[in-house]
């Protein structure tokens, strides 16, 4: 039986068998026309997913990392309380320091904005070399040279306009110098250009300098 392509693509295949029995060879010549079709074309690709600005899609993403918080500038007088102790030749030596704080501030970060609140800090260093070690975690930098006890009270001035702002100072740098009354001059920073200097008046003893890393807790909101 032939039959007859169904498209022009198709192909035509022709096969011959011959067979023996015996008492003779007997030949037959069979033919079989198979029609042989193309395999399906593939299906068309897919379009790819595009983003709302028209760029092409790359898949789920990661989520951006949280921007920090900005510091809230602007100005802040306060009243502190506060002790140091440090001893040491520079590159060995140790160090103690903490003080309390309450004060006012003003921004105007979405019109003028007035708060007040209360903060904590402190922070205890060991170094020896280029190895330091404390609370909170200290940098290889952190020095401690003389030796100097003394406790006091003054005043602090800040550009932190909040009180949260105020807490994100972290290194602190102490002048200290007291014949049984003596004072204190300390210098601190944070990210942001935010910056405290204190100044403290009571009962000391000695002579030294001090970089170490500070802690601080604070009331309020940023």
């Amino acid at each position: 039986m032939i039959r007859r392509p169904s498209t022009f693509t198709d192909t035509l295949e022709i096969t011959r068998s011959r067979t023996t029995t015996r008492t003779g060879t007997f030949v037959f010549l069979e033919s079989e026309i198979r029609v042989l079709r193309p395999p399906p074309p593939p299906p068309p690709p897919q379009a790819p997913l595009l983003n709302s600005n028209g760029s092409i899609a790359q898949g789920p993403q990661p989520a951006p990392a949280p921007r920090p918080t900005a510091p809230v500038l602007g100005g802040g007088v306060g009243v502190t309380v506060g002790g140091t102790a440090t001893a040491g030749v520079g590159i060995v030596g140790a160090a103690a320091t903490g003080s309390g704080t309450a004060a006012v501030f003003a921004n105007d970060q979405s019109g003028t904005s007035v708060s007040a609140g209360l903060s904590a800090s402190g922070g205890l260093m060991a170094t020896a070399g280029q190895h330091s070690v404390g609370e909170p975690d200290q940098p290889s930098s952190s020095t401690a040279a003389g030796a100097f006890a003394g406790v006091g009270v003054g005043l602090l001035l800040t550009n932190a306009g909040t009180n949260q702002t105020l807490a994100t100072t972290k290194t602190a740098y102490s002048f200290d110098v007291g014949l049984a009354f003596g004072g204190s001059i300390q210098v601190s920073g944070g990210p942001g250009g935010v910056w405290a200097l204190s100044v403290t008046l009571g009962p000391a003893v000695g002579l030294a300098f001090t970089q170490i890393d500070t802690s601080t807790a604070a009331t309020g909101s940023q």
